[in-house]
């Protein structure tokens, strides 16, 4: 099995985080899932920029063929109840849209609530697990961030080719994102419970307003179309038939097939 290189990356915060990165994996999330649950300790994360996990975080989906990207999962043990990590999607899908537009000239958006669009497609996503105690509080969660990169979307800069020359380490342009991926989060993680730093940020990048979905109630599809999202509560809102109402998960929702996304 290939060795990793453990990197140590101090964030905004002075806080350290170990970096275990790897050329090739499977999976990246299978990795750090079993990590998390053998009690690596907070800020530990796997970087892999090729993996046969093929899935971006819908259903697990293996193949033959390695897709390229970057595959981030980093374990945190905040100190946080249940009850308080309502905008953790949110943060990260908000830290991984800002991070990626540093690497790329094309205009990306976020599908609420986690899937990071450009105007080809979905190109990337983000999920969170974790594990409750008994009185709801976490023993560990995971932030999954995964994104498939081209040379056309993501073409390496003049800085990261200069730093690729005199890094010590041999710092690949998927590695560079993926620090900048850590250091977005960082930035809106000690906000988590008090998200007005970044739901603004979110809100201006989500890119469903005026498009029609599906949504699911009382076990049956209907539809309506997008009006936005809600401050206070990071719900999305429809319209549907002159009625407002509110989604929370995205298991009530079924997006369509192909996104016409226009700028507002």
């Amino acid at each position: 099995m290939e060795k990793p290189a453990v990197i140590k990356i101090r964030g905004e915060d002075g806080n350290i985080t170990e970096l275990e990165a790897y050329d090739s994996l499977i999976s990246a999330a299978a990795r750090a899932r079993q990590y998390a649950q053998d009690g690596y300790p907070d800020r530990y994360a796997v970087f892999c920029q090729r993996q046969k996990d093929v899935s971006l975080f819908g259903k697990e989906n293996y193949s033959d063929k390695e897709v390229e990207g970057v595959f981030l999962s980093l374990i945190l043990r905040p100190s946080l109840f249940l009850a308080q990590s309502g905008f953790f999607r949110i943060l990260a899908a908000t830290a991984l849209v800002t991070a990626l537009e540093e690497h790329s000239s094309r205009e990306l958006g976020i599908a609420w609530l986690t899937d990071i669009y450009d105007d080809q497609g979905k190109i990337g996503s983000v999920a969170i697990e974790g594990k409750l105690d008994d009185i709801s509080f976490y023993e560990y969660v995971i932030v999954h961030f995964a994104v498939k990169t081209s040379e056309e979307t993501f073409p390496a800069r003049l800085d990261d080719l200069v730093r690729k020359v005199f890094e010590s380490e041999n710092t690949s342009v998927n590695m560079i994102i993926a620090r900048t991926i850590l250091s977005h989060f960082y930035q809106y993680y000690p906000y988590l419970k008090t998200p007005g730093a970044f739901i603004d940020t979110y809100i201006d990048k989500m890119i469903l307003r005026g498009v029609e979905v599906q949504f699911l109630q009382n076990g049956k599809k209907k539809r309506a179309k997008v009006i936005g999202v809600e401050r206070e509560s990071g719900s999305l809102l429809l319209d549907q038939k002159g009625t407002t109402v509110r989604i929370s998960s995205p298991r009530e929702l079924i997006l369509p097939k192909k996104i016409e996304w226009k700028e507002t």
